[in-house]
């Protein structure tokens, strides 16, 4: 989609709120152009995508607690 001005990409920088008090940090995320509005200065809003990269380590939190919120 390069240069369709889709929306916007952020990589691992960018916290996202789920709800208040509930706070996560993936890997990237990407925000619509419509939904530009839940891009805040020291968070986003819920994303239109996230994708969080697993490790053998991590994947039993990131498919357990982390997918149902």
């Amino acid at each position: 989609m390069e240069g369709r001005d889709a929306g916007r990409v952020y990589l691992a920088l960018l916290p996202v709120r789920l709800w208040p008090g509930k706070i996560r940090e993936p890997h990237l995320i990407f925000v619509a152009r419509e939904h530009c509005e839940r891009i805040k200065e020291r968070f986003s809003e819920v994303p239109d995508l996230v994708v969080k990269v697993t490790s053998p380590g991590t994947r039993r939190a990131a498919r357990g607690e982390k997918k149902r919120e």
